[in-house]
């Protein structure tokens, strides 16, 4: 013969005891709020970074690619070169890193600028390639914040954020005589770090 206790917990509250114990086992696995977590988004692409919920503090900073070197001079023109892409964080105020012109005509490539950041670096972004005599390519611009969680311009808890990295400029290539060509400039980033 089966005998049924219903002493102690299970007797007093039966399967409304059974289905609470269920719940407290299973309720640490569920996520109710995405976690603070640092990103570095190094290789050219676009992503997307999920914003924290209640954060301390987001810092973000944005570098834009350089620009490629000249390959080396003849008849007084630099080989062609290409500029480096933007790189960007779509915050509600977007920060923008600009990508450094290419090197033409013996002449350093323009830096990058900057725009949307607290701070905005000319040209404190990636490095623009080395050019051996007709110029360098231009570093990209820097672009750095900082909010506080719920700060006006701050990006909102539990949302994606659109991040943009930006490639760097291609080097002029080798001229008829068989001269060295110029270096591409560096990939631009997108680092991003969290405090809870």
């Amino acid at each position: 013969m089966i005998q049924v206790y219903k002493s102690g917990f299970l007797g007093r509250f039966g399967g409304v005891g059974i289905m609470a114990v269920l719940f407290l086992v299973a309720l640490p696995q569920i996520t109710l709020a995405w976690e603070c977590a640092n990103a570095s988004y190094t290789q050219p692409g676009t992503y997307k970074y999920a914003v924290p919920s209640h954060y301390k503090s987001l810092t973000v900073t944005v570098n834009g690619a350089g620009g490629g070197a000249a390959g080396i001079c003849y008849y007084g023109f630099g080989i062609g070169s290409t500029a480096g892409e933007n790189s960007s964080f779509n915050a509600p105020i977007p920060l923008v890193g600009y990508g450094g012109k290419g090197a033409v005509n013996y002449r350093r490539g323009a830096p990058g600028i900057a725009t949307g950041g607290q701070i905005n670096i000319t040209g404190g972004g990636a490095l623009g390639g080395y050019g051996r005599l007709c110029g360098s390519g231009g570093n990209g611009g820097q672009a750095q914040s900082t909010w506080t969680w719920g700060a006006s311009g701050a990006p909102a808890s539990d949302t994606y954020v659109e991040v943009a990295v930006g490639k760097g400029g291609i080097g002029g290539g080798r001229n008829p005589y068989g001269y060295h060509a110029g270096a591409s400039g560096a990939d631009g980033s997108v680092t991003i770090s969290c405090q809870s």
